[in-house]
């Protein structure tokens, strides 16, 4: 069994399944329970290795398949995932593109492709932006939730919270989904349940499936500095340009000033203290809190607690 994904949740064996409590209710919201890969079997319990999840969201905070979580500050677009053996050979990438504010910087739009097709999303201050192949799709009124149709033959779920935050689901089947969150201008990226006949193979910032490396494009060198893994997995002018405009910085990325930087985070203090940044983030999960508290105090909006 690998160590990396080593989870250790327990069901007891007269259930006959592994399961990870995704069944309960949080913020309202009610998740469905995802099946677990079943390492060993004792003479009481059923103890599981979880089926790799990874993220990326806010300024820019990065989570691997195997849940090492690391940052990036720099403005360029990215590889997120890259697996050319998705759906029988079909090919999947997710592309983000990142922006510089002050002294950090955040995901501003994110871009799916499996085969030919693709979905690009986009944050707004005020608005959020979903294009299905060049096509704009963001008729639902607040509050609402739809189905999008198929990206291919994968059904999408969409839901407006708010005129400036979403969530849009992608099922890829067997419990699989990549979701994107907007909040006013930051994007987040979730890929849930990702099994192993699906996304063997993957690379990108996600780390190398599934125990999550941070491995070079070669797959070999192992690349612990954040900034260094990071502008490895930069979009190269040799693969496909999955946004409609094209980069601001296509051979190398953009790290913030530090000079500047500091003068504007002189400029711009916020109002905002430690602990009213921890009571907003009070009801994020765990192991997402940090990074909660970090976005909150970073753009000195409370709200931004809603984007976890």
């Amino acid at each position: 069994m690998n160590g990396g994904t080593k989870s250790w949740y327990t069901r007891n064996k007269d259930l006959g399944y592994c399961g990870n409590n995704y069944d309960r209710t949080y913020k309202g919201r009610s998740n469905q329970r995802r099946e677990l890969r079943t390492c060993e079997v004792d003479p009481n319990y059923i103890l599981c290795d979880r089926i790799p999840d990874g993220t990326s969201s806010g300024d820019p905070h990065f989570k691997t398949w195997g849940g090492q979580k690391y940052d990036f500050q720099g403005e360029c677009d990215l590889v997120l995932l890259e697996n050319p053996l998705f759906a029988d050979g079909l090919g999947m990438r997710v592309h983000l593109r990142t922006k510089i504010r002050q002294d950090w910087s955040f995901i501003q739009a994110a871009a799916l492709q499996v085969g030919e097709d693709t979905l690009e999303v986009t944050g707004g201050k005020d608005s959020f932006q979903y294009l299905f192949n060049g096509e704009a799709r963001n008729e639902l009124e607040v509050g609402g939730v739809g189905f999008f149709g198929d990206f291919l033959d994968f059904p999408m779920n969409f839901t407006k919270v708010f005129a400036h935050q979403s969530r849009l689901h992608v099922h890829l089947g067997d419990d699989n989904a990549i979701s994107f969150e907007t909040y006013k201008d930051f994007v987040r990226v979730n890929v849930r349940g990702a099994v192993e006949d699906q996304f063997q193979g993957s690379g990108g910032l996600l780390g190398s499936y599934p125990d999550g490396q941070k491995l070079a494009r070669d797959g070999s060198t192992l690349l612990e500095l954040a900034n260094d893994f990071a502008q490895e997995w930069q979009v190269l002018s040799s693969e496909p340009m999955l946004f409609r405009t094209a980069s601001e910085h296509p051979l190398k990325c953009a790290l913030p000033d530090q000079k500047s930087t500091q003068q504007s985070r002189r400029l711009g203090e916020t109002t905002l203290t430690a602990g009213g940044a921890g009571d907003a983030c009070a009801n994020v999960p765990e192991e997402d809190r940090e990074a909660c508290v970090f976005d909150v105090l970073a753009t000195n909006d409370i709200g931004m607690a809603g984007a976890y």
